[in-house]
């Protein structure tokens, strides 16, 4: 493998400081949306409660997900000193940059500085994960992280032979999982620890000190959370509704004709968002390709965990983009592992790979120039709008020159093409939600709320089932938990949904709809 050249590296730290500096830009200009409040909402009420144990949300218990990364949100706020969008947001990027850097590392120590910035730069750049999820406070990085985190551990230390470190240290990363996500962890936990002591004919070890010490030390965390949840609530519901929430995506809770789909459009469905690492795949068609896997330790410990882990989820029909993260690491390593080691051939495959990559940075170049066509961004001014849509496509042809000009900087135009989408999106669309976007509005209809009752007391009527970016506004404005109420007090304020009053008395403040769902803010009066 080439040695790396210092333009090279100083390319790699530009693209790097871009990446970063990208991933923070109005990072909390738009109203949390999509899952966004749920996350927030629950941190917020365990703030309230002084109840770090009992996950609520809107009052009532939630049992889909155990806390752990609601705790990672609250200390958040506590650092920040700030409920804001952007301090909720925040884990999101920073466990993405971790991710980044564990790649970094592994691909370091056992593939050099070629392949470790490679690989470190395009799983960077993963058009899914980093144009999208990255600006959510979501769940899904956080996790995706704290089980990336699990498989290094289990193949840097067990390479080792480091036993005792490999498994206690896996089944730790595995207990912040499943007190993350639920029972997925147990699933990646079993499938990796065997599939590695079966490729190493090394099954006996399941039986050792060591495997069975980390298995006790699993046991005593993830019991220990739930001996103390059990002391405010039954476990039943707990594990009943976790239980529904990971088995709801798999094949037994769906249809064989859906599961017939889904065989063949997630492989190419994860193509696409791996996009443009996945376009790596050209130097990894080859008659030797397992024993090209097999030349390196690391590799071979990729395409194994990828391989065992990633039918789960190709046979589950219900999976979701983001339910995959954990995985892109793995096949970023090994793509850039055939790349670094047949990038000088000049065949076939690199002719391919370089029109297919040169369409793409000219496409964006291209694309740059619709974006004053957009509706949804006619709220930007005429002027600022075409600056960005200028600066866009002279920095995308500037790019496109280079990548037909040098061939060894090749990759690295293709990162930073990636990374102008990114920073065009900062500009562009999270502006547009910030203006007209769906949490906008339910921020709004909060805000309204929250000036009409000020401090009085305040709850959503029997089972209404508010919008929880409203619900997630009226806490935050008014520190305090909106929790369902089935009595009717006329001294009190209502939001209820209108088909639950039809046939009540009662005096209203205020009237929204969303979704052709009608709500009134109220309150209740007697004849």
């Amino acid at each position: 493998m080439r040695p790396i050249t210092p333009q090279a590296s100083q390319m790699a730290l530009l693209a790097l400081l871009l990446l970063i500096v990208s991933l923070f830009v109005n990072l909390g200009l738009n109203p949390l949306h999509f899952e966004e409040p749920r996350r927030a909402l629950i941190a917020l009420e365990m703030i309230f409660q002084d109840n770090w144990i009992v996950p609520t949300e809107a009052g009532e218990y939630y049992y889909k997900k155990p806390p752990v990364f609601n705790w990672v949100l609250i200390f958040f706020t506590k650092l920040m000193n700030s409920y804001s969008e952007f301090t909720f947001r925040l884990v999101t990027p920073l466990s993405f940059l971790l991710m980044v850097g564990l790649v970094y590392w592994m691909n370091r120590l056992y593939g050099g500085v070629r392949m470790a910035i490679y690989a470190s730069l395009l799983f960077g750049v993963s058009s899914h994960m980093y144009i999208n999820f990255t600006r959510l406070a979501e769940i899904d990085i956080f996790y995706s992280l704290i089980t990336f985190a699990g498989f290094v551990s289990l193949f840097h230390f067990y390479h080792r032979q480091q036993y005792w470190l490999a498994f206690s240290n896996t089944y730790v990363f595995g207990a912040i999982g499943m007190l993350t996500k639920g029972f997925p962890s147990i699933v990646f936990l079993g499938v990796s620890i065997i599939t590695l002591l079966l490729y190493h004919r090394d099954l006996k070890r399941l039986f050792s000190l060591a495997h069975i010490s980390g298995g006790l030390l699993f046991c005593l965390i993830v019991g220990g959370y739930f001996a103390l949840y059990a002391q405010y609530n039954a476990l039943e519901s707990y594990f009943f509704y976790m239980w529904s929430q990971a088995s709801e995506r798999t094949v037994l809770e769906n249809s064989t004709w859906r599961l017939v789909q889904h065989l063949f459009t997630f492989p190419l469905t994860f193509l696409q968002h791996l996009l443009p690492a996945s376009l790596l795949i050209i130097f990894a068609c080859r008659r030797d390709f397992l024993k090209v896997v097999h030349e390196n330790a690391w590799v071979k410990f990729c395409f194994y965990m990828f391989l065992s882990n990633i039918v789960v989820y190709w046979l589950s029909p219900g999976t979701r983009p983001r339910y995959v993260y954990m995985f892109y690491p793995l096949l970023v390593s090994i793509l850039t592992y055939f790349l670094v080691k047949f990038e000088a051939e000049k065949d076939i495959r690199r002719r391919l790979f370089d029109w297919i990559a040169g369409g793409l940075i000219g496409l964006v170049a291209l694309a740059a120039f619709s974006l004053p066509f957009i509706p949804d961004f006619a709220f930007i001014s005429p002027a600022r709008l075409w600056t960005i849509t200028l600066l866009a496509a002279l920095s995308g042809v500037v790019l496109f020159g280079i990548f037909i000009k040098y061939a060894e900087y090749r990759i690295f135009v293709l990162v930073f093409t990636l990374i102008l989408v990114r920073w065009v999106v900062n500009f562009t669309v999270i502006p547009s939600l910030a203006h007209r976007g769906e949490g906008q509005h339910l921020r709004d209809y909060a805000k309204r709320v929250v000036n009409i009752v000020k401090e009085e007391p305040l709850y959503l009527y029997q089972d209404t089932d508010m919008f929880l970016t409203t619900v997630f506004y009226i806490e935050r404005e008014r520190l305090k938990t909106l929790s369902h109420q089935y009595e009717e007090n006329p001294k009190v304020f209502y939001i209820s949904e209108a088909s639950l009053v039809k046939d009540k008395d009662y005096q209203s403040f205020l009237e929204f709809s969303y979704r052709e769902r009608k709500y009134y803010l109220l309150k209740f009066t007697f004849p």
